[in-house]
């Protein structure tokens, strides 16, 4: 499952409309993530959700690094999916911030 303002900012930089490209560091985050969960989980049985916005541009990513998972906006997953988020995908530079205080 994806973090909603992390998805919508790679969403914003993957549809250009706030003008810039997204970080191939970033990328490679969300490859490793999305890698490290599908290893995680029963062949078949995972699946990545995020926002419908966001859902063909993840999926074009995951198909050019050879990832084969299931991707689902979050009003698109199917009743007999159980959802339990394995894991969140954040963006990894918000680790490096600076506390505020």
């Amino acid at each position: 499952m994806f973090d909603p303002e992390f998805d919508s900012q790679l969403c914003a930089a993957w549809l250009g409309t706030e003008g810039a490209a997204v970080d191939p560091h970033i990328a490679l985050h969300v490859r490793e993530r999305v890698d490290r969960y599908v290893k995680s989980v029963p062949n078949g049985q995972g699946c990545v959700v995020c926002t419908s916005a966001f859902r063909r541009q993840l999926g074009d990513l995951l198909e050019r690094f050879g990832l084969r998972v299931d991707g689902f906006g979050f009003g698109e997953l199917p009743g007999y999916i159980s959802v339990r988020p394995a894991l969140i995908v954040t963006d990894p530079r918000g680790a490096l911030a600076p506390a505020v205080g």
